[in-house]
């Protein structure tokens, strides 16, 4: 029994070790298998869900040589794209919730289908355009200089990036 349990013991910790090495590991070495190019790019601080442009220029700001006054504009913008997004990502929650109830409801119309689907969509579409429009608003409080050096940093994450990718 003692030697069962030993060779047992023996066979576990030799499959955990392998597996503990290898995981996360790709064909590379570096890269998981189970992520695409976009995730490890993210996980490798490329731009991730839920940060705004805002957030990134608050980041940089040391390197960008924001005054207190562009920082704190930059995080009164951040805190109102958050407290938007938010709101929204519940109401698409929600908005979600009765399209499927409408699904499985053999009597639910398709009129009422559609109608919940574009719902959805225009909740979606209204969030990117505020999106966008908050990004255009953090960029307005650059100066020329900050956008220049901006320019330049993305520049310098882009060869970083393509060199890690190759």
């Amino acid at each position: 029994m003692k030697k069962f349990l030993s060779v047992l013991m023996g066979l576990l910790f030799l499959c955990s070790s392998v597996v503990f090495l290898n995981a996360g590991m790709g064909k590379d070495g570096m890269s998981c298998p189970t992520m695409g190019k976009k995730q490890m790019y993210q996980k490798m601080g490329g731009h991730r869900k839920g940060k705004s442009l805002a957030s990134m220029l608050i980041y940089k700001a040391e390197k960008l040589e924001l005054t207190d006054k562009q920082v704190e504009e930059l995080r009164k913008l951040q805190k109102e794209l958050k407290h938007y997004r938010v709101d929204k990502e519940g109401e698409i929650d929600s908005l979600k919730m009765e399209l499927t109830k409408l699904e499985k409801d053999d009597k639910g119309s398709l009129e009422d289908i559609k109608k919940a689907i574009f719902k959805i969509y225009t909740v979606k579409a209204d969030l990117k355009y505020t999106q966008i429009e908050s990004n255009r608003k953090a960029l307005d409080i650059l100066t020329k200089k900050q956008k220049a050096k901006l320019k330049e940093i993305k520049k310098e994450k882009k060869k970083k990036y393509k060199k890690w990718k190759k």
